[in-house]
């Protein structure tokens, strides 16, 4: 859905979410700036197959995700119920965040031109600048676990300490 307004990019720093946990904690993506690398993934409609067939592939490959010094957030478009439904269901080892009201999708171009919620990816560093963006409403593929890897492992030799 972009209508003239330009989403974070890479070398952007991510806007700072402040969101609830399937946990019932807040989360905001903040608590990590200086500590993880990180894999936003902003999930839809928690009904949607496709986004839960790659939430779970990745609660699959969640272990070589964190050996890089990273942290896995999915953020899903719906309510603490929600989330937690997904987390459990998927039984999902990473933090699943509701955005309730839909703006953290806005701001980062997770929803389509229908105000679909639809899955987009932000790999940032510990110091949450953006390095790589994907948006499946874009018709950009979703990225492999070889190319997360890749770009994580690029960010962990770039910022070693």
């Amino acid at each position: 859905m972009n209508s003239g307004f330009l989403y974070p990019k890479p070398s952007d720093i991510i806007p700072d979410f402040h969101l609830a946990s399937s946990e019932s904690t807040s989360v905001r993506i903040s608590d990590y700036r200086g500590f993880k690398n990180l894999v936003l993934v902003f999930a839809g409609d928690p009904d949607d197959k496709p986004c839960r067939r790659f939430l779970a592939w990745l609660a699959q490959h969640y272990y070589e995700l964190i050996q890089e010094n990273a942290e896995v957030l999915a953020i899903i478009h719906g309510s603490v119920e929600e989330a937690k439904k997904v987390k459990h269901k998927g039984n999902l080892l990473f933090p699943v965040l509701a955005d309730e009201d839909g703006q953290a999708h806005l701001a980062v171009g997770g929803l389509t031109s229908h105000g679909k919620a639809a899955i987009t990816i932000y790999i940032t560093d510990r110091f949450n600048e953006i390095y790589s963006v994907y948006r499946a409403d874009s018709g950009v593929a979703l990225p492999s676990l070889e190319e997360m890897l890749s770009k994580l492992s690029f960010i962990e030799m770039q910022c070693p300490e």
